[in-house]
């Protein structure tokens, strides 16, 4: 939720989690879901990142299991098996050992869009002015995570 400058509530959530993908509708929750039933993946959130040409593409924030390792290669490999339609595919793993959190200790979907758009401009793959429009809907900038006005710290425990 947040409040209104005229003091009123809006609740925020589940809508801004679709991802819009070159104009196909994704829906996190099912591929974290069948990301979470992968024999080496423990805990998963999927967040669309900024991408130029169509708009959203989804990253896939993995924590393995114990000893484990996991490779987008073979999250690929498995939604084939899955019989997963491509457009639903992860074509990002960002390996975490602990999340960022809300305040009712859920997975922050929020800094985990931050955090990618942010890695996407160090790595020249989006421009400053593309970054900050994809974070507009949360009401960030990339300005935010990078002079770490907002701190995103991937060392929490989901309940």
């Amino acid at each position: 939720m947040s409040r209104r400058q005229d003091g009123r509530l809006v609740v925020e959530g589940r809508k801004k989690d679709m991802i819009i993908r070159g104009g196909e509708n994704v829906y996190p929750e099912p591929v974290e879901n069948l990301l979470m039933k992968h024999p080496k993946i423990i805990n998963a959130a999927v967040v669309g990142m900024p991408d130029p040409r169509l708009g959203e593409r989804l990253c896939a924030f993995v924590q393995p299991r114990q000893g484990e390792s996991v490779t987008l290669d073979e999250v690929k490999r498995y939604m084939a098996e899955e019989g997963i339609a491509v457009f639903q595919w992860p074509e990002r793993v960002e390996i975490v050992t602990g999340w960022p959190l809300t305040a009712v200790n859920k997975i922050d979907k929020r800094n985990l869009r931050a955090y990618i758009a942010a890695q996407l401009l160090k790595e020249g793959e989006i421009d400053k002015e593309f970054g900050n429009e994809f974070l507009k809907r949360d009401k960030l900038t990339l300005e935010d995570v990078l002079s770490e006005k907002v701190k995103i710290e991937f060392i929490g425990t989901p309940s």
